[in-house]
């Protein structure tokens, strides 16, 4: 009697592990040195271009925290297509409350963005360089700053993302705009904004998962039925 109740909890206990969906880690698109040093001084949104070598998914986006002290400003980040189609948006406040993977603070998005293998998309933040009137606050401590890769620091981009070039807006403006130019100022990247991703794999759908382990506890109810007669 006990090996069979064992063998019935053993095949639900699988149903029910088979009926969970897989859940993959996040990864960031791109990591670098923890060495900020760029700030254009501009209140401008400012960011990359890249292609999506495979399908993934977007979990969360985020911003370079130079030191790993916290963030000066709040920084709205946005990620669009290439043609300037809004995808996604989310404001990462200052402070150290937020996720913080590598040398970037994250927050999540509320849904997964699907990105299409190889097509072209552009992600940007907005920085906040000046303060009080309209003026540039002299001390570079008080703005957060980007990564603007010459030869170093190292930059190692994950094998689904490749890199296009380094993008602002064209209007110096205290909002989010999609950034048009290839930047101006001479920057190899500008890796201030990130995000996290997760590979976009086939699997099963829940109903197929529920209906095999509907099928598996229907075998064992049957045989625990046939060992009592």
């Amino acid at each position: 009697m006990k090996m069979r109740s064992a063998f019935g909890g053993l095949v639900l206990a699988t149903a029910i592990l088979l009926s969970a969906p897989a859940l993959a880690v996040p990864i960031a698109a791109v990591d670098v040195a923890n060495a900020a040093n760029s700030d254009n001084g501009q209140t401008q949104t400012q960011g990359w271009e890249f292609k999506a070598n495979a399908p993934i998914y977007v979990t969360a986006l985020g911003i370079f925290d130079g030191g790993a002290d916290g963030l000066v400003d709040p920084h709205t980040v946005g990620l669009w297509t290439d043609s300037a189609v809004l995808l996604a948006s989310l404001t990462v406040p200052e402070g150290t409350g937020t996720t913080k993977v590598g040398n970037f603070r994250y927050v999540d998005l509320a849904a997964p963005v699907l990105l299409a293998a190889g097509q072209n998309y552009v992600i940007g933040a907005l920085y906040l360089g000046t303060r009080d009137g309209g003026t540039l606050d002299p001390d570079p401590a008080d703005r957060d700053m980007f990564i603007s890769i010459g030869n170093s620091p190292a930059r190692t981009f994950a094998p689904e993302i490749e890199f296009i070039d380094p993008r602002i807006s064209s209007q110096q403006t205290s909002g989010l705009l999609f950034p048009t130019v290839q930047s101006l100022h001479g920057f190899d990247a500008i890796l201030g904004p990130n995000f996290l991703f997760t590979a976009a794999q086939q699997v099963p759908e829940p109903p197929t998962f529920a209906l095999f382990g509907a099928a598996l506890l229907g075998l064992a109810l049957s045989y625990r039925a046939r060992t009592r007669c």
